[in-house]
C-alpha cells in the first residue's frame, strides 16, 4: 500500500492501529449484523464514532504537544534533546503541515501525476499516516546525526 508498507516497522504498526480504530467498528458491525439486535442504535453510535475518530486522533496529538508549546513560549527548547518529547514535537509539526490546504492539494496532485492514484476521498485518513512517516524520518535522521 502507498503508505503502510513503506518505512519503519513502528510506522506500520501506527498505521494499522489507526485504520483499525477508524474502520474496525464498521467492519465488526457488517460481520455481525445478523447477530445484533437494536441495529438502529448501533448504527447511530457508529456514525458518531466515524464523525469523531479522526478529530479525536488529532486532538490527542495536539494535547501531547501543549506542554512543549509552553516550553517554546518560555524560550526553552531543551525538549528537543529528549527523545520522547522530540518525537512529540516532530509528530505535531508534521501533522499540522500535512493538514494545510496547500500541502494537501500539492500532494494529491503529485501522487496522481506520478502514481495515477487519486487520494481526494481518502486524504483525511492518509494525511496522518504521511505525517507520522515524516515525523519519524525527521527524528531518525536527527538522532543518527544525518
Amino acid at each position: 500500500m502507498l503508505v503502510i508498507d513503506l518505512g519503519h516497522p513502528l510506522a506500520r504498526k501506527h498505521h494499522e492501529d489507526l485504520l483499525i480504530n477508524l474502520a474496525g467498528p464498521a467492519r465488526f458491525l457488517e460481520e455481525n449484523r445478523h447477530r445484533l439486535s437494536n441495529l438502529e442504535k448501533i448504527e447511530e453510535l457508529l456514525d458518531v464514532h466515524q464523525a469523531n475518530a479522526l478529530e479525536n486522533y488529532h486532538s490527542g496529538v495536539e494535547n501531547r504537544f501543549l506542554p512543549l508549546l509552553d516550553m517554546i513560549l518560555a524560550g526553552d527548547l531543551s525538549f528537543y534533546e529528549r527523545d520522547a518529547q522530540c518525537i512529540t514535537f516532530l509528530r505535531f509539526i508534521s501533522m499540522q503541515t500535512m493538514r494545510t490546504k496547500g500541502v494537501k492539494e500539492r500532494t494529491i496532485d503529485r501522487v496522481k501525476l506520478h502514481d495515477g492514484r487519486d487520494l481526494v476521498r481518502i486524504w483525511d485518513i492518509m494525511s496522518p499516516m504521511f505525517a507520522f512517516n515524516i515525523g519519524m524520518s525527521l527524528f531518525l535522521n536527527a538522532s543518527s546525526g544525518s
